[in-house]
């Protein structure tokens, strides 16, 4: 799909590695250059005009994955999308959403000769994949050479990331409990269960917390057995069917029996958010469908809703700190999918867009 309303930032081709050996060698002779390059606290390298590594200091050498001179920050790092490209690091079509890519192109254009952006890099890790959010400052340096130092914001995204979401969905819940129960105490005729739903809703958004701290801190044991997909389904459908974020909107099921071998806890907390999250995107009087089966020997349930994604927010999906809604967002949605489905579930999620829908497919063993 195309992304007209995305920059390109594709680097120039590379240099062979001869004429980067050279580069190399001269930046080592400069021992002004080194010092500083080993005064940063975090990683931070020295680029060539290809954007490859030319000088690095111990702790980007630390960080990378692999051999650093050479390739390109993304390739270092490990970048999942990197691998994706044609050529590494600046050549996948999520490349053109990432800070530090849009940065050195920016200086690159000669917009600008220094500047800062957020960098948000998942790569594949011992238990799965790994987020890692960088800030870039990026900088010209005299003789053509691009200094890049990173400043590691995992930590402090992840907590405040997470401190918000909590309080914002626990006090949204609470609220709607509260309201109803004033409704109720002033003699206002409710609809049956209403006041249960919220409650409900107000369990679930706690549940939810408590699964995704021990899920972020590797303290998450999973239970995996055979889980009926069907009775699932249902089960997260008539949840929602009396939740506020469906309110004047419809769940549709399509089910097709199958057992999938998963943690069944955890498996309805990553359809409930899916759900959520569909709900959340479409119009009033618009329908959201969860539907599941067999599929090329797998369990998949798929969650669907009318509306295409823009290309600006479906290639930054499955980033933590990046969410769909903007400033309202917590940035924590679909993050917390992928961890709970690929690190404990032993499944896939994948999100396609086309025929005017959106859908998002989680595929696990079969029981």
């Amino acid at each position: 799909m195309a992304s007209p309303d995305l920059p390109d930032v594709v680097p120039p081709p590379r240099l062979d590695e001869a004429t980067v050996e050279a580069q190399r060698g001269q930046i080592a002779a400069d021992q002004t250059m080194l010092a500083m390059l080993e005064a940063f606290p975090g990683p931070a390298a020295v680029l060539n005009d290809r954007r490859q590594i030319v000088a690095a200091n111990a702790a980007f050498q630390a960080e990378s994955l692999g051999a650093a001179f050479g390739s390109r920050p993304g390739d270092a790092l490990g970048c999942v999308e990197a691998a994706r490209g044609s050529d590494g690091c600046g050549t996948a079509e999520a490349c053109k959403t990432c800070g530090a890519g849009r940065g050195l192109a920016t200086l690159e254009r000669g917009e600008a000769s220094s500047l800062r952006s957020e960098c948000l890099i998942t790569r594949r890790g011992p238990h799965g994949d790994e987020a890692l959010e960088f800030e870039a400052g990026i900088s010209r340096l005299p003789g053509g050479w691009t200094l890049m130092a990173l400043r590691d914001l995992s930590g402090e995204k992840r907590r405040r990331v997470l401190e918000r979401c909590f309080l914002h969905d626990a006090i949204n819940a609470a609220g709607a409990v509260q309201g109803l129960a004033g409704l109720a105490a002033d003699g206002i005729p409710l609809e049956a269960g209403l006041i249960g739903g919220a409650t409900e809703a107000l369990v679930e958004e706690l549940r939810h917390q408590q699964v995704l701290f021990a899920a972020e801190s590797g303290e998450l044991h999973p239970h995996r057995e055979a889980v009926d997909t069907v009775a699932l389904c249902r089960e997260v459908a008539a949840l929602y069917a009396s939740h506020p974020a469906a309110l004047d909107r419809s769940i549709a099921v399509e089910l097709n029996p199958v057992s999938a071998r998963a943690d069944r806890v955890l498996l309805r907390r990553v359809i409930v958010n899916l759900v959520k999250n569909a709900c959340e995107a479409v119009p009033v009087g618009a329908s959201v469908t969860i539907a599941c089966g067999a599929q090329d020997g797998r369990a998949v349930i798929a969650v669907r809703n009318p509306g295409e994604m823009p290309d600006a927010i479906r290639l930054q999906l499955f980033r933590r700190s990046f969410s769909t809604k903007a400033a309202q967002g917590r940035g924590i949605g679909t993050w917390s999918v992928k961890l709970l489905t690929e690190r404990y579930l032993d499944g896939t999620v994948v999100c396609t867009v086309g025929g005017g829908e959106t859908v998002f497919t989680v595929s696990l063993p079969l029981a």
